[in-house]
């Protein structure tokens, strides 16, 4: 085969290919799914917050009240656990030529607590999931 008939050959193929990826046929196809759950604090608004300082009513007046309380008592002193639960999740498929069908799932959970005792803020602490 000579190099003047390869060009053509090339040539074609390559308009094929074109034609069909421009005729509408269901050749690449994806799909992306996002859901978010919760409030994320973020750190720049922790900064603001002040052990011994900030008030549980400012806690929920800046975030909103918390996914859940839990009750503790240590050294004779009684207080709460705060936790705000953060989750997002990512989900995407794909389709190429019905040669790959792919399907990929993300999923980040970040939870921050915050102890309260006596109406204000003693620590706080963030706990992360990949």
């Amino acid at each position: 085969m000579s190099p003047s008939t390869l060009i053509p050959r090339r040539l074609l193929a390559g308009c094929a290919a074109l034609a069909l990826l421009l005729s509408g046929c269901n050749i690449i196809s994806g799909n992306k799914t996002v859901s978010v759950q919760g409030r994320r604090i973020t750190s720049a608004s922790l900064s603001q917050v002040r052990e011994g300082r900030t008030t549980s009513d400012w806690l929920e007046a800046a975030f909103g009240a918390p996914t859940s309380r839990k009750a503790f008592t240590r050294d004779g002193a009684q207080g709460e656990i705060w936790r705000y639960e953060y989750r997002r999740s990512e989900s995407s498929s794909g389709e190429l030529l019905f040669l790959y069908d792919g399907w990929q799932h993300k999923e980040e959970t970040t939870t921050t607590c915050f102890e309260v005792v006596d109406g204000k803020v003693t620590r706080y602490w963030t706990e992360k999931s990949p």
